[in-house]
């Protein structure tokens, strides 16, 4: 007996419909839609781009990875007249031996040196490609 319902539930829905048809919108009617809303001029966005960073910035900072990069090579005693380069005294004087026990091989140095070159370089790209996007 609910088979017999509901079929004849749905009959009598689709004989409804048929019998009421479907409306349509006119052919006009987003446009008259639109007509009606409240015209409004775009305006130029409120919020203008400005970096976190200014070029300024970027160049302080990659001059001064430059120095204590340039630095580091000094960071050993001078052999000829054993006196201690200016880098060694800047970390005696922190004097922080997190590290002291840890000692990195060339490769990784110089796989860790390229990478941070080569994310810079990625960074600049990417940076003038948003800039083109916008």
């Amino acid at each position: 007996m609910g088979k017999d319902k509901k079929t004849s539930l749905e009959d009598w829905i689709e004989e409804g419909i048929k019998e009421v048809g479907l409306e349509s919108p006119s052919d006009d009617f987003t446009h008259q839609i639109l007509s009606k809303l409240p015209k409004k001029e775009i305006q130029s966005p409120q919020i203008v781009y400005r970096p976190l960073i200014t070029k300024r910035g970027w160049a302080l900072v990659v001059c001064s990875v430059i120095v204590v990069f340039a630095l580091s090579f000094y960071s050993g005693r001078d052999r000829v007249n054993e006196e201690e380069t200016i880098l060694n005294k800047v970390f005696d004087s922190i004097s922080i031996d997190f590290f002291s026990g840890i000692h990195f091989s060339d490769t990784v140095v110089i796989g860790s040196v390229l990478l941070a070159i080569f994310s810079c370089i990625q960074i600049m790209t990417l940076k003038r490609f948003m800039e083109r996007q916008l």
